[in-house]
């Protein structure tokens, strides 16, 4: 099963005035570093994760129920 691992950029929403939301700011699939493969430039919401879920199945073509997340501990997401 694929696995992600994502490093969320929480400020640069904020300074924005899109608090609550954040831009992806490296990805790996695999342990493959697939950032450039993403459109860094859009927002997700943190209330609604299943559309970044939804983004990365589509984008990779990989059905939604097995996109799976390997956790990042260093990772800034302000609700650990």
């Amino acid at each position: 099963m694929p696995v992600f691992r994502y490093v969320a950029d929480w400020e640069t929403s904020a300074h924005a005035g899109a608090g609550g939301m954040f831009q992806i700011t490296s990805l790996e699939l695999d342990g493959k570093d697939v950032t450039n493969q993403v459109d860094q430039g859009l927002h997700f919401h943190e209330e609604d994760f299943d559309s970044f879920i939804e983004y990365l199945a589509d984008t990779f073509k990989i059905p939604v129920d097995k996109v799976e997340f390997e956790r990042d501990e260093d990772d800034d997401w302000p609700y650990k």
